[in-house]
C-alpha cells in the first residue's frame, strides 16, 4: 500500500470559455462523510471523505471529478456543511488534501476545520417611525419611517452593476462558467480606528527614545483567534464517528429526513419487528439429513434502527443493522434490513444484506451512514459504507418504483 501523498491545494485547472456576460446559477452539489475522533465541533482528528459530485445532469465520483491536480470537491476554501438527517449542525473547511494510488484510481481524503453554523443576526428594531396629519382619536398602524439614501441618484440601479473581467490579482479575464461550490464567505477587514492616527512624524526608536506603538512589528507564535486545525485522522479507530457534509452553491431551506412518529408506542413497534426478522434470518438452517444438536440462542450486538422519509409524503423507510455478540462458534454474521411498512403495518423488506466475516469481500456488510439528498431535488437516498475486508466503498440506495436500487457506488478506498 502506497502512502498518503501530501499535495498542496492548487487553483482549478478548467478548460473553459471566457464570458463576459453573468454566468448562470450553479448547479454543482457535492457530497462528502466527514469522519473524525474526539468530540463534536472540537475533533482530535479529522478527515473528509468525496462520495459524489452532481452536475444536474448525472452523478460523478467526487474523488474524479475535475481532479487535476486536486478534485473540485477537495480544493482549498471549500466549504462544506455538515448534516444529521437534514439538519445542519456545522461547517466544514477544506485547507488540504492528500490521495493514496490504490490499482488504477486514486483515493482522495481531505482535511481541515470544523466551524459553528454561524449565528443570525438579529432584526433591526430602531427604524424611526413617524406618524403625521392624522387626529389624535383616529387608528392608526404604524409604518417605517422611509429611509433617505441616495440609490435613486447614483449611476445605477443596486444589483445591475456589471461583472468584473480581471482576476483579483489583475492576471486576466475569469471564466465564469468555471465550475465551483460553495466557498468560505470572507471576513470584511477591520477599520482602522481614527483616534490612533497622527500627522506627527514618527519617532525613530533609540535606547533614549520611548517605542513607537504604531510602527508595525514581526510577532511569532500563532495568533490567539486563529482556530487550531485538527490533525489528519488515520486507520480506524473504534470510536470514529461520521456526518453526511454537503457543499452547493445554491442555498436551500433545511429538509429534515428523520421521520417523525405519531407515538413512541409505533417506532418501538416497529423496532421489535424488525429485530425478529433479523433474528429469524441469522438462525442457522436446519439439514434434515445430518441433525444437528440444539443451538444456543443468538443474541444481537451493536444494532441500530433509524427511520427516514426520503420525500415528502412518502411512507417511512426503516433501516435495522446489527451483528452477532458470539463469534466463538464460527464467524461473526452481519445483517441490514431496509423495509417500508405495508397496509397494515408490518414491515415489508425491500433489501436484505447477510454475510459474515469470512466472505466479506464478497458480500460485504452494510453500514448505514444517513440519509442525504444528493442532487438537491428534495428526494433523500440512503448512504450506506460497504465494508470489505481490504477495502471499502461508500454507496447511495434510492427508492425508485416502489423498489430499493443501487444507485451509485464510490471507487475502493483502502
Amino acid at each position: 500500500m502506497l502512502a498518503l501523498v501530501a499535495t498542496p491545494l492548487l487553483p482549478a485547472q478548467y478548460p473553459g470559455r471566457i464570458r463576459t456576460s453573468p454566468p448562470p446559477a450553479s448547479t454543482l452539489r457535492a457530497i462528502a462523510v466527514l469522519e473524525w475522533t474526539g468530540p463534536s465541533g472540537k475533533p482530535t482528528a479529522s478527515r473528509l471523505i468525496p462520495i459524489t459530485l452532481s452536475d444536474g445532469d448525472r452523478l460523478h465520483d467526487a474523488s474524479l471529478y475535475l481532479s487535476q491536480p486536486i478534485p473540485l470537491a477537495l480544493r482549498s476554501g471549500v466549504e462544506y456543511e455538515l448534516q444529521s438527517s437534514g439538519q445542519p449542525i456545522g461547517l466544514y473547511d477544506l485547507t488540504t488534501a492528500s490521495h493514496n494510488q490504490l490499482g488504477d484510481f486514486p483515493s482522495w481524503l481531505g482535511f481541515g476545520l470544523w466551524k459553528p453554523l454561524p449565528t443570525p443576526a438579529a432584526p433591526d428594531t430602531t427604524a424611526a417611525v413617524t406618524v403625521t396629519g392624522l387626529r389624535e382619536d383616529e387608528p392608526v398602524l404604524l409604518r417605517k419611517h422611509p429611509k433617505t439614501g441616495n440609490s435613486a441618484h447614483t449611476g445605477s440601479a443596486p444589483g445591475n452593476s456589471a461583472p468584473g473581467n480581471s482576476t483579483p490579482g489583475g492576471s486576466g479575464p475569469i471564466d465564469p462558467d468555471r465550475p465551483t461550490l460553495r466557498h468560505i464567505t470572507p471576513q470584511p477587514a477591520a477599520t482602522a480606528s481614527s483616534s490612533t492616527a497622527s500627522s506627527a512624524a514618527p519617532l525613530r526608536e533609540t535606547g533614549l527614545n520611548p517605542p513607537d506603538p504604531d510602527r508595525p512589528r514581526l510577532t511569532y507564535g500563532k495568533p490567539k483567534d486563529l482556530p487550531a486545525l485538527a490533525p489528519p485522522l488515520h486507520g480506524h479507530p473504534p470510536a470514529m464517528h461520521r456526518l453526511v457534509a454537503v457543499s452547493d452553491a445554491n442555498s436551500a431551506l433545511p429538509h429534515p429526513w428523520a421521520y417523525a412518529w405519531p407515538s413512541p408506542f409505533d417506532q418501538a413497534n416497529a423496532r421489535r419487528a424488525l429485530q425478529s426478522l433479523a433474528l429469524a434470518a441469522l438462525e442457522p438452517q436446519p439439514n434434515p439429513a445430518k441433525p444437528a444438536p440444539l443451538a444456543p440462542p443468538i443474541h444481537l450486538a451493536h444494532s441500530t434502527f433509524r427511520s427516514f422519509q426520503l420525500e415528502y409524503g412518502a411512507a417511512p423507510t426503516l433501516v435495522f443493522t446489527a451483528s452477532t455478540s458470539d463469534a466463538t462458534t464460527g464467524p461473526q454474521r452481519f445483517i441490514t434490513l431496509i423495509a417500508q411498512p405495508d397496509l397494515y403495518g408490518n414491515p415489508l423488506i425491500l433489501k436484505r444484506v447477510l454475510t459474515d466475516s469470512a466472505h466479506l469481500d464478497e458480500t460485504p456488510r452494510l453500514r448505514l451512514i444517513d440519509a442525504v439528498d444528493p442532487t438537491g431535488s428534495n428526494r433523500a437516498s440512503l448512504l450506506f459504507e460497504l465494508l470489505g475486508d481490504h477495502q471499502r466503498r461508500f454507496a447511495l440506495f434510492s427508492l425508485l418504483n416502489g423498489s430499493l436500487q443501487q444507485t451509485f457506488t464510490t471507487v475502493p478506498i483502502p
